[in-house]
């Protein structure tokens, strides 16, 4: 984990947050997951299928899977939501 976040930063150090957006998006298209940027907050979503019967008439509700937060080459994980396998894999998809 660590690995992925010293990565990342050091990725973040010659691109910016709109570019790792671009990048991300672009690696994940028909993935099923959602990226979304908003000022250095960029959260990746899901889609979660509701429980009991209602999911049969219902479409899956859009949930957040992932919050990342970059500024200055320092990239962290905010503490809700936080999957740290997801980003392992995410930052595995970035070019060198």
């Amino acid at each position: 984990m660590d690995e992925s976040l010293t990565h990342l930063g050091r990725w973040l150090k010659n691109a910016s947050m709109p570019h790792l957006y671009d990048e991300l998006e672009a690696a994940l298209a028909d993935s099923g997951y959602e990226l979304e940027l908003e000022g250095d907050v960029l959260t990746v979503y899901g889609y979660q299928q509701r429980r009991g019967l209602a999911r049969w008439w219902r479409r899956p509700e859009r949930v957040a899977v992932l919050a990342l937060s970059g500024e200055n080459g320092r990239v962290r994980l905010l503490n809700e939501p936080r999957n740290s396998e997801l980003f392992s894999e995410l930052v595995s998809l970035l070019t060198p």
